[in-house]
Parts: C-alpha cells; sequence; structure tokens
C-alpha cells in the first residue's frame, strides 16, 4: 500500500507538504497541490481514515473519545506466565502500555498459549474488529521455528526483542554495546584480565551479539581474545567447570549475563569484589552486583511509537528492508567491584 512517504520521495517533495497538499492547504501553491493528487492517484494512495480523524481532533485540540487498540501478540498461556519467564517482560509491558496511552491507544493482549489461541485465529480476531496495529511480544518459544501464517498484508507491525523471526522491525538492547561499557568500566577500575561467562542456553538463542562485544574489546584493547569463553556445561555441575577454568585462565574480573556466578564463586570461597570482580550485562533491577540495566521499559515504549508511526502512514506489511532499533543500557553501580580509580586507564 502507497503512503505519503513514497509520494514525497516520487515527487522529491517533503512529507509535511505532502500531507498539506492531499488535504488541499492553501499554503501550498496549487501546482504542486495537483502535482502531488496526480502521483497519489498514480501509486494508488488511499487515505487511513482512522488517522485522518485522529489527526484532526488532534490539530484542533480536542480530546480523542475513540481511541484505536494495538494488540499484544505473546507466546505464553498468560500474563502471569509471561511475567514469569523473567522481569524484562514485566517492563516491556508497562513500557509499551504507558506510551500507548500517551499516543490515544488502547492494548489489547492474546496469549498463544491459551487453548485455541494460536497466530491464524489472532489474525481472524484482529481483521474481524479492524485492529491494525501489532506487536510480536519477546519472547517467541513454541512459535520460534514455525512459520506463523498471519496476513502480514493487514498490520503495521513490530516486535521486541531477537527471538521473533518474522522479518519484521523490531527493538531491542544493545547486547554488543552493553558488554563494551561492561569491559570499559572494568579496565578504568584496573583490571586487565577480563573472562567472559555465558550459558549455553543463551549462546543459543542470542549469545553471537554478546560474544562480538567481548571479541571487539579484548581485540581493541589487547590485540586478541587471551583466554576462551566459559560456558556451562549441562553434563557436569556447573561450580565443577567453572572451577576448572578460572584456575586455569586466572581471570581478575568476569563478565556475566545476570549474575548467577556470583553463587558459583561463593561456593568456591573466592571473595568478590576483593579475589575477582564480577559484572553482569543483564542486571537485575534487585541485584548487588554492579552491571549494565537494560532499558526495558524504554524499549516497550520505542515498540509502540513505532507501531503507531507505521499506523499513521499506512505502513502495514512486511517491510522490504527490515530496521533494527537498539536501545543502549545504563550502567547501575553495585559491590561486586573495586572503586574507580581515575588515574588508570
Amino acid at each position: 500500500m502507497a503512503t505519503q512517504a513514497d509520494i514525497a520521495r516520487n515527487l522529491k517533495l517533503n512529507q509535511a507538504t505532502v500531507s498539506l497538499a492531499l488535504r488541499g492547504h492553501t499554503s501550498i501553491p496549487e501546482p504542486t497541490r495537483e502535482r502531488v493528487r496526480r502521483e497519489a492517484e498514480r501509486v494508488g494512495y488511499r487515505p487511513n481514515s482512522y488517522v485522518s480523524s485522529l489527526m484532526s481532533h488532534i490539530r484542533a485540540g480536542r480530546p480523542l473519545k475513540d481511541r484505536g487498540c494495538i494488540a499484544v501478540m505473546v507466546d505464553a498461556k498468560s500474563e502471569s506466565d509471561w511475567w514469569s519467564l523473567g522481569e524484562t517482560y514485566r517492563w516491556y509491558q508497562t513500557g509499551m502500555a504507558r506510551q500507548a496511552e500517551r499516543l490515544g491507544f488502547a492494548l489489547e493482549f492474546f496469549f498463544l498459549g491459551q487453548q485455541g489461541m494460536r497466530p491464524e485465529r489472532v489474525d481472524e480476531i484482529l481483521y474481524a474488529r479492524g485492529i491494525r496495529g501489532l506487536v510480536l511480544g519477546a519472547p517467541c518459544r513454541e512459535h520460534k521455528t514455525e512459520p506463523v501464517s498471519i496476513h502480514w498484508e493487514r498490520y503495521a507491525c513490530v516486535t521486541t526483542g531477537y527471538s521473533w523471526g518474522q522479518p519484521v522491525d523490531r527493538v531491542a538492547n544493545d547486547q554488543y554495546g552493553n558488554v563494551l561499557i561492561a569491559y570499559a568500566e572494568l579496565l578504568g577500575r584496573g583490571y586487565r584480565r577480563i573472562g567472559m561467562s555465558l550459558s549455553v542456553e543463551n549462546l543459543r538463542a542470542r549469545g553471537s551479539r554478546w560474544l562480538g562485544g567481548y571479541a571487539q574489546s579484548e581485540q581493541e584493547y589487547f590485540g586478541g581474545q587471551r583466554m576462551p569463553v566459559f560456558f556451562d556445561s549441562p553434563e557436569r555441575p556447573p561450580v565443577e567447570t567453572f572451577r576448572a577454568w578460572l584456575d586455569e585462565y586466572r581471570p581478575e574480573a568476569v563478565i556475566t549475563l545476570t549474575g548467577q556466578e556470583l553463587e558459583w564463586l561463593q561456593a568456591l570461597k573466592k571473595r568478590v569484589p576483593e579475589d575477582i570482580g564480577l559484572v553482569t550485562v543483564i542486571r537485575p533491577h534487585d541485584s548487588v552486583c554492579s552491571g549494565v540495566e537494560e532499558r526495558n521499559e524504554l524499549i516497550g515504549a520505542v515498540t509502540m511509537e513505532q507501531v503507531v508511526t507505521q499506523i499513521m502512514r499506512n505502513g502495514q506489511g512486511l517491510p522490504v528492508q527490515a530496521r533494527l532499533t537498539l536501545v543502549e543500557g545504563e550502567w547501575v553501580e553495585g559491590g561486586t567491584l573495586r572503586k574507580r580509580n581515575a588515574d588508570v586507564l
């Protein structure tokens, strides 16, 4: 479906000019208005009636009596099941809900784990109700590898995180950049032998981005990776394999995901941070660890902004080139690193 942006690009005009011309605004010269009208007809542009009504209310300063609805499809049985997967998803929901409210939309959640609630059924419901905005809410579990049969051309669609494989626009944490933040903090506190610990499960999901940040830092500061990344093994207790890795490579500090390694270090009678430093790149809000907190509420808000923007532009269907928007995390001080020395590199 053609959009105002398509018309603007074809005529080498800005989108504001096209919007005004299509409304017959007298600030746009008549020849330009006519050019825009002809091009709109040629490309088959059709205005979005909901958006036209919405914008007229906004321009007039009148409150919206009728809000549109945006659907969020979640691969879980219920809201509580979704939240039980980790605090990330509660913050996603909070960010989406608050931003939807600000933008004049309601949210409705569809949980694929409920009986009979498959993507095809959600598609039928949304189409019947005229809902044109859709969020694929992370994480995707049961539907990760199988094709999702939805009429994508009906919807403006964005996903959170990396787990949904559909080629739609997505908003996600900058996992690569968050490792760079953690590594720089360690250097600033005098740590030099810096290791990384990942779980095999997370590596399979999306670990290459964390690995990429670590490899980049090792290459930039020390000319290459000096020790292998530790991966916990399902065949052996993690404390055993972690002890062997520590003894062989003797890291001064370890970059981890959520900090479960703190328990392993305590079991091995290692003092943190006196004997070894520990930093997380998915720091839980209630953690005692130093690390990078993902800004998941902001990710939810940006996801909602992007869906609404697509609706406004009649941007339905799978994009020719999907966009990835990354949100950088925020450093939070904890108790698992020694104090920063301003005189150290």
